[in-house]
């Protein structure tokens, strides 16, 4: 009997913390999800959008719509909220993230929520979630190691990354600066 209680409570832990059941983002290529952001977004949350958007595409082949509030909603499966603005309903993570660029993905119904408390933290929430929901690497700035996943589901929907410092490395990230060719 305690070997089943053993595997029941394992899966039951495995389930709570990935989310449950896989949230489509692209299916044969095709897009399952749509990423939404605030009427007027921060500059870095536009960018995290555009890397999000860039990178599925890339893994998957789907080019995911990105949706200002107000627009029409596409209709997908999957909506990926980025933005500290759309997760006021995440006020204990918010606060656990203040003072910090960390980041929390947090899942209601087919809604996934990509947030920091501060812009920044919406950018490093895109790449979280990117790298526990694709096989992604980032070695080194201008190469990229990923496999290609026509079938792209979000499996790692529920995670909280707070950095000990108050903030990852040092760069630009919309500043406009351009590396050399």
């Amino acid at each position: 009997m305690r070997p089943v209680f053993a595997l029941v409570a394992l899966a039951a832990t495995f389930l709570a913390t990935t989310g449950a059941a896989p949230l489509p983002i692209a299916r044969n290529g095709a897009a399952q999800a749509a990423i939404f952001l605030s009427q007027n977004p921060h500059p870095t949350e536009q960018f995290a959008a555009d890397e999000l958007q860039l990178w599925v595409q890339k893994i998957s082949g789907a080019v995911l719509p990105v949706v200002t509030a107000g627009a029409d909603d596409p209709g997908l499966p999957t909506r990926l909220i980025l933005g500290t603005a759309a997760a006021q309903d995440f006020s204990d993570d918010l606060q656990h993230l203040a003072g910090s660029d960390g980041c929390a993905v947090r899942t209601r119904g087919a809604a996934i929520h990509l947030f920091g408390a501060i812009p920044k933290g919406t950018l490093n929430a895109v790449y979280t979630f990117l790298e526990h929901n694709s096989d992604i690497i980032w070695p080194r700035a201008r190469h990229v190691v990923f496999s290609p996943n026509p079938d792209l589901s979000a499996t790692a929907t529920n995670l909280m990354d707070r950095p000990a410092s108050t903030c990852r490395g040092w760069g630009f990230t919309v500043a406009g600066v351009k590396e050399p060719d």
